[in-house]
């Protein structure tokens, strides 16, 4: 219940943030760059770059409301192995652009709304931790976005 409340209060303080600067501080950029590498480490299919990029205690929640944990999140990437269309370094940065990010200290938050390269376009919010000096995905949260 304390990891909801953390995840709602984070939302709103990275909306706040996002509606207010488009300038993103240092520590923003390096939780961009992690989440950069979440990505493509999701669409090849490293399991390790993900295993090193997700805490053990992650939990996420998929649009339909399914939770699942790292195990079960890892098991699900081994079984369905490379996405079919793979992002350029380019699409990336500039998909970036119009992430809502916040970061303060240990703390970030990233939404952002995915090219739909596993199926259908999804709105994600991952909440990360920094601990020993490297991000980590503690919780995500997906919902489906409306057709555009």
């Amino acid at each position: 219940m304390l990891a909801i409340k953390l995840v709602f209060a984070a939302l709103i303080v990275s909306v706040a943030h996002a509606a207010s600067a488009q300038v993103r501080s240092p520590i923003e950029m390096d939780l961009i760059d992690a989440q950069q590498q979440q990505i493509t480490a999701n669409n090849a299919a490293d399991i390790a770059a993900l295993d090193r990029l997700t805490a053990d205690e992650w939990v996420g929640v998929s649009a339909t409301g399914i939770t699942r944990n790292k195990t079960q999140f890892l098991d699900d990437v081994r079984r369905r192995g490379p996405a079919a269309i793979q992002r350029t370094s380019q699409d990336g940065a500039a998909r970036a652009k119009e992430w809502r990010v916040y970061a303060d200290g240990t703390t970030g938050v990233v939404t952002r709304l995915t090219a739909g390269d596993h199926g259908a376009r999804i709105w994600n919010t991952a909440v990360w931790s920094k601990r020993d000096g490297h991000w980590r995905r503690v919780f995500s949260q997906e919902t489906t976005a409306a057709q555009p």
